[in-house]
């Protein structure tokens, strides 16, 4: 009678021949015992044996990687004759066995890439249409002669390694679903949509459901093949980091604890990588409808309320509802963040070991790092941008205060594990707080010059010389506002259009309106124009309707209205709080200003500002400028490089109290901001390609009347009609007499004689001095 140990013993030298040894104890009648393939560096349970003792012992073995699979019985002929291994044999036919597994695997390429040349393109299929879905070429699948679906199975790099098969199965009565035979469609998937424009994307079990999904949201869904949203999750968030991944998974009934579900699967990319899951709800469906269908996916989903009477676009309509993850609400974004803190292990994390003790610095520098890693992994972000502390949310980036940060960060470093003690007393709160200064500083965005970027509800519009697409949302493109409105390109706005018709029947007045709304998005580095746009004219003519529509179609929080007297005081502080806004509207342009900081403003500059009991520090993006009035600056600055700088537009007619509408900015807000920003998009392209705002007479005439009548001394010259001349000439004596009566009578402050001469100077008119008095070739016309 045999031991077990000399069964073990030749058990072991078995699989040693076969080059799979085993340096473990043989487990004798039991399931498979699962080991690593010397072949194999990662997997631990590639190869495995199972053995039975009774009647004759036999180990039955398997490998995965290699393809092997032996049987091996102990007999009693072992006893006396010990097993003797020929190692050269074995290597021998280990080889053979892996030229041959080269060898099929080329040859099940060669018959899958003949297989997908000879199919055509597919644009209708008997199992779409069971799953009452509509297919088009640019879906990417296939058919081939005999009617088979072929459904691509893609590596990332876009390599189709696989197929999945569909056919009707005449024996079985229903469609079956096969893989090509020889080759695995192990990490492979098929893309519905594309990827470039988009940065949320769907994940889906079956082509049937990725299909009802693709057509609901009009984005881009990865197709698994099985359960493999964990598998399949790391190498995309890998190859796209920026993309938000939500897993559609299967509302499967569990009959089993060891049964793993598409949701269990889900929660696994989710621990791992982050994203959402969308689950159906088909609780608005009666059980009695359609009881061949089962409730798993949102395939069945579409099935079901198509069966319960809703239209084909209410249905697309309730699918998009359920598969919606809505933007988190900056105010809610730090609330959430703190649901999603666990306790950490800080030794670990420190690197220190067991004997030395854990110091205030360990604490607070592994908090912060925790905190913006955990905000990355969710697809939002926390960051210092100058002296600013702005959260992410998926969208855009807002601001959020120093008070509010410092006890998100205090609670934080409690639900890590920091004693209450600690984490609430305020010294900690605030090196918490400095640390995230030091290290939580925004990169600068770099972009193209030539790109113009708009973040709006549905996307972020991207425009170049070459193309204009809406693209998603990235945080590093680092936008501090949204516009409360979807892209729409075939929006109208024929109420906006009726309205500046009538307050501005000029169309170059009109352009140019456009045009400048269009510059707001556009920083000085792709295109420097040094305008800031004034709304000029009495009451009653519309300027305050194109103020309201405005203010709304850029959002009040992405807008200022300062006036340019704080915006140029030296303290700064208004120029601060312009920062990263997209314009600065104020409804007058009353009061004095500076007007060397005033044109560093209109130019784009960087500028010096600083927030009160805050350091200076220098903006760089900031507000564009418009302002409506009723009057223009006076005692300005007389240069060309002043006057330059302002776009008037005469607001000239005066709308009849009976004809004016006291809702017509409401009206237009409430239905009409994407045809707006259409109208807005226009005079950006326009504006881009002409590299300037369109020519306008009464434009330009109204900025050479606000040159003339801001200096005195000009006014004097045309309103009493005098006239350069090469010969003729007036004393300078009795011009400056005539002009300080001119300026008492019309309310001017007079400048003194030096000052009159210079002004003169600068009108390019010749002066001279004569033994009888200074002159000026000035002379009235006769």
């Amino acid at each position: 009678m045999h031991s077990f140990l000399d069964m073990e013993l030749f058990f072991k030298q078995s699989l040693d021949s076969i080059g799979h040894p085993f340096n473990g104890n043989i487990v004798f009648d039991s399931d498979w015992q699962r080991y690593g393939c010397p072949e194999s560096k990662s997997s631990k349970t590639s190869a495995g044996y199972k053995v039975h003792s009774d009647g004759k012992p036999t180990l039955k073995f398997w490998c995965g990687k290699c393809g092997l699979s032996e049987s091996f019985s102990f007999d009693e002929k072992y006893e006396h004759e010990p097993i003797h291994i020929d190692h050269q044999e074995a290597i021998r036919k280990k080889n053979e066995r892996e030229q041959l597994a080269i060898v099929t695997l080329e040859n099940a390429r060669d018959e899958l890439k003949k297989l997908w040349d000879l199919s055509t393109p597919c644009n209708s299929h008997p199992y779409i249409y069971s799953k009452q879905m509509s297919i088009s070429e640019e879906d990417g699948l296939r058919v081939t002669f005999d009617g088979v679906l072929l459904c691509p199975v893609s590596s990332v790099n876009g390599d189709l390694i696989s197929l999945q098969r569909i056919y009707w199965d005449k024996t079985n009565n229903k469609f079956e679903k096969r893989f090509f035979k020889g080759l695995s469609p192990k990490n492979g998937f098929h893309l519905f949509g594309d990827l470039a424009s988009h940065r949320q994307v769907y994940f889906a079990e079956g082509i049937a459901t990725a299909l009802a999904i693709n057509k609901a949201t009009n984005k881009p869904v990865i197709c698994v093949y099985g359960k493999h949203f964990d598998t399949i999750a790391p190498i995309m968030a890998k190859a796209y980091p920026d993309r938000q991944f939500i897993y559609c998974a299967d509302a499967d009934l569990v009959t089993s604890t060891k049964q793993t579900t598409s949701e269990d699967n889900a929660n696994k990319a989710v621990s791992n990588i982050g994203g959402e899951i969308r689950l159906p709800d088909f609780s608005a469906i009666p059980k009695a409808i359609n009881l061949e269908t089962s409730r798993s996916d949102f395939n069945d989903l579409y099935v079901l309320l198509l069966a319960h009477g809703f239209s084909k676009d209410a249905v697309l309509i309730e699918l998009k509802r359920q598969l919606t993850v809505p933007s988190i609400l900056h105010t809610q974004l730090l609330k959430h963040l703190i649901e999603k803190i666990t306790p950490v292990d800080f030794r670990s994390l420190a690197e220190i070991d067991e004997k030395e003790k854990l110091q205030v610095k360990h604490y607070v520098v592994i908090v912060v790092e925790m905190v913006l890693k955990l905000a990355k992994t969710l697809n939002w972000g926390i960051c210092r941008n100058h002296e600013f502390i702005y959260l992410f949310n998926g969208e855009y980036w807002n601001l959020i205060d120093e008070e509010e940060l410092t006890t998100f960060l205090g609670t934080a470093a409690e639900k890590m594990g920091v004693d209450k003690s600690n984490a609430r007393y305020f010294n900690f709160r605030d090196q918490l707080y400095k640390q995230f200064i030091a290290v939580a500083n925004l990169p600068k965005p770099e972009r193209p010059h030539d790109t113009v970027i708009i973040n709006l509800l549905n996307g972020t519009f991207e425009i170049t010389s070459e193309k204009t697409v809406l693209r998603e949302f990235r945080s590093s493109d680092f936008m501090p506002y949204q516009l409360g409105f979807d892209y729409n390109p075939e929006a109208k706005a024929p109420l906006f259009a009726e309205y500046l018709n009538k307050v501005l029947p000029d169309k170059k007045k009109q352009e140019i309106l456009a045009e400048y709304l269009g510059y707001v998005f556009i920083r000085p580095t792709t295109l420097k124009l040094e305008k800031t746009l004034l709304l000029y004219g009495s009451g009653a003519n519309g300027k305050s309707v194109f103020y309201e529509i405005v203010r709304k179609l850029l959002g009040s929080q992405n807008t200022s209205e300062f006036s340019l007297q704080s915006l140029t005081n030296d303290n700064g502080y208004y120029r601060a709080m312009i920062a990263n806004k997209l314009v600065n509207y104020a409804s007058e342009i009353n009061g004095k200003l500076e007007t060397s900081i005033f044109k560093q403003l209109v130019s784009g500059e960087p500028v010096e500002a600083r927030l009160p009991y805050g350091r200076p520090f220098t903006v760089t993006d900031y507000a564009k400028m418009i302002f409506n009035c009723n009057e223009l600056p006076k005692d300005v600055e007389q240069t060309e490089a002043y006057f330059r700088r302002f776009l008037i537009i005469p607001f000239e007619i005066t709308i009849p109290e009976a004809e004016q509408d006291k809702q017509l900015a409401q009206k237009i807000i409430a239905n009409e901001l994407s045809g707006v920003f259409n109208w807005v998009l226009d005079g950006l392209q326009r504006i881009i390609k002409q590299k300037q705002f369109t020519d306008c007479e009464s434009v330009r005439h109204a900025r050479e009347q606000y040159e003339r009548e801001s200096d005195s001394v000009k006014q004097f010259i045309f309103e009493y009609g005098y006239q350069t001349s090469t010969i003729g000439y007036s004393l300078i004596k009795t011009l400056y007499e005539e002009y300080r009566s001119f300026c008492s009578d019309d309310g001017f402050k007079p400048v003194n004689k030096m000052n009159f001469s210079k002004r003169l100077k600068s009108m390019k008119i010749n002066l001279e001095r004569k033994n009888f008095g200074n002159i000026a070739f000035l002379v009235k016309p006769k």
